[in-house]
């Protein structure tokens, strides 16, 4: 009875070398290089019609189709996961489920990747193949290297190349952002500089500013406008905003834009009106529902600001909720010209 030969010892000092993995036939290596390509596209062109048609249902009401197109979404990111790997286990490729992991982790990165950098409000999300495809030719390269070099935990080594990847696209969708904030502030700041009217601002501690605009006087009458939202949310203002406006008082004359008793019904208008100390409270009302409120004052010789309701609508215009209980009397004694620096400090929060 033969016996096989004894396994020399390892000499004192030196490493083990780990064996070489399995080479790859023609047919797995084929299907590694393709699906390399075809899978992140595909996978990454299906999530972005999901996510589009996903997030239209959701505009129009329809949380059903939301549901449905995100449930389609993870059904082909896991069916490509397992077609993949299914190919490569009929072609006896060595370790089957290593590189649709890593095309797999490549597409899921590239999609939290693209929704981050939606919360920069950084629109890239158009690109999400090309971003998945990236993810994904940096795994395959990190893996296909690790195979080269003999490394045991190739899939880790593929998984910190998306990583990496992932990270640098990240921080560049960060720079694009502060880039943008940068840009739009100081294009605010020249607005503010040029301004000819001195500017309101609405001093309560219930609202802050969350959005700034100006209108060149070479579109229109120039103005200067002031958003403003609930410090505190709550499903009865959600959505809902103030907008503060200051325009020339004598611009309005004869313009599209009411003055101090314009639309009232002292001057044959429809909107019930009242005056609260300086201020003219301003109603639009349909069917006894109240629509729209405004209260005018003129903060200075010759110039007038609008505090006005913005409520939030569908897509067919009709408001998202009811009107709420706001006393725009009230919000009116808040009403008061900025001080010195003051604008410039809104200017750096809303674009912050």
């Amino acid at each position: 009875m033969s016996t096989a030969p004894p396994t020399p010892p390892t000499p004192p000092g030196s490493a083990s070398v780990p064996d070489p993995p399995p080479a790859l036939g023609p047919g797995a290596l084929s299907t590694v290089a393709v699906s390399a390509i075809v899978h992140p596209l595909v996978v990454g062109t299906v999530l972005l019609v999901c996510v589009f048609f996903g997030g239209l249902g959701s505009y129009y009401g329809d949380s059903g189709s939301a549901a449905l197109f995100g449930t389609v979404a993870l059904l082909v990111t896991g069916g490509a996961h397992l077609l993949v790997m299914s190919v490569l286990r009929r072609l006896d490729a060595p370790h089957p489920g290593e590189f649709p992991t890593v095309l797999s982790a490549a597409v899921l990165l590239a999609s939290a990747q693209a929704f981050v950098a939606l919360a920069m409000n950084v629109q890239i999300l158009w690109f999400l193949p090309l971003t998945c495809l990236l993810l994904s030719l940096f795994g395959a390269t990190g893996w296909g290297l690790a195979r080269s070099r003999r490394v045991r935990r190739r899939v880790p080594v593929a998984l910190a190349a998306i990583l990496a990847a992932a990270l640098l696209l990240t921080g560049g969708s960060w720079v694009s952002a502060e880039r943008e904030d940068q840009e739009e502030r100081e294009e605010l700041m020249r607005g503010l500089a040029g301004f000819p009217f001195p500017v309101a601002v609405l001093d309560s501690p219930d609202w802050e500013p969350s959005n700034m605009g100006f209108v060149d006087g070479e579109v229109q009458e120039e103005s200067l406008s002031i958003v403003y939202a609930p410090v505190d949310p709550s499903p009865e203002l959600d959505g809902f905003t103030l907008k503060l406006r200051v325009e020339s008082l004598a611009s309005t004359a004869g313009a599209g834009w009411p003055r101090r008793y314009e639309l009232c019904g002292s001057e044959g208008g429809p909107w019930a009106c009242e005056e609260h100390g300086d201020a003219v409270i301003a109603v639009s009302s349909d069917d006894g529902e109240t629509e729209f409120v405004e209260a005018r004052l003129e903060i200075a010789d010759g110039v007038a600001a609008y505090l006005m309701t913005s409520m939030p609508n569908d897509h067919q215009g009709a408001p998202t909720i009811a009107f709420p209980d706001i006393d725009m009397a009230e919000l009116s004694e808040h009403v008061r010209l900025a001080e010195a620096g003051e604008v410039e400090e809104i200017i750096v929060a809303v674009t912050e």
